[in-house]
């Protein structure tokens, strides 16, 4: 499994995730956006300095997060 699929399965969150599951899953993505990935415009790179999550669910209510129903995201925007 390559950096891109690894990451969009740790993005794949359950609805019924609890608080310490979404912890360690937001520790994981950080981890990976920080060590393995950059963005690349032109002939500029950007690193990640800084990332934030925002989910919401009935076991972790962010209340800054408009709750919503969607669907899985794929690989698109991520090629």
């Amino acid at each position: 499994m390559n950096i891109l699929e690894s990451l969009k399965c740790l993005l794949c969150l359950t609805s019924e995730a609890d608080t310490d599951y979404l912890s360690k899953r937001f520790d994981m993505i950080a981890e990976m956006l920080f060590k393995n990935v950059a963005i690349r415009k032109g002939e500029d790179i950007f690193l990640f300095a800084d990332v934030e999550f925002y989910f919401y669910n009935k076991h972790h209510k962010d209340i800054i997060t408009h709750p919503r129903n969607c669907e899985s995201m794929g690989l698109n925007g991520l090629e």
